[in-house]
């Protein structure tokens, strides 16, 4: 299904990279991109601080509600789904295995089931992604402050 605005934005993103001839106008509209996607990143940056400071719980504690929330449906949910499909799974390939006589070929046992580890693995990526990435700049020492410093002084 092709979405009408989308094919209105491909044209218009076609006509404008045909009237950029150089690389080195393509390099300075992709740095001017870069800039303006740091502004917005840095503008929600503030408001988080906002939000974080705000002596409002429903303003801000909704971060951390989420992340509850998350924790209650994974022990709720993913944990006991994983102990009880083991569990049958354990039990089905017990009374397969003590079935057999030991003289014809090995039974085929059953697919050990999905436990849902893309949909953890997914979930906690984007809940714990960015702590772990600031966790490993601060065992190597990198100051992300001094680093957008670096970039601010930069030519345009």
């Amino acid at each position: 299904m092709s979405l009408p605005w989308l094919d209105i934005i491909g044209g218009v993103a076609k006509i404008a990279d045909d009237l950029i001839t150089t690389d080195e106008e393509r390099q300075k509209l992709i740095i001017q991109e870069r800039m303006i996607d740091a502004q917005l990143m840095q503008g929600q940056v503030e408001i988080n601080k906002i939000e974080a400071a705000s002596p409002d719980r429903y303003v801000a504690g909704w971060r951390p509600f989420i992340g509850w929330v998350g924790g209650v449906a994974l022990g709720m949910v993913y944990i006991p789904k994983a102990l009880v499909l083991t569990g049958v799974w354990t039990y089905q390939a017990v009374v397969i295995v003590s079935q057999w006589s030991g003289t014809a070929p090995p039974p085929m046992l059953p697919a050990y089931p999905d436990l849902g580890v893309t949909d953890l693995l997914g979930l906690l990526g984007s809940l714990l992604g960015f702590g772990v990435m600031r966790s490993y700049d601060k065992t190597k020492g990198v100051d992300t402050k001094a680093i957008a410093s670096h970039e601010d002084e930069s030519p345009a």
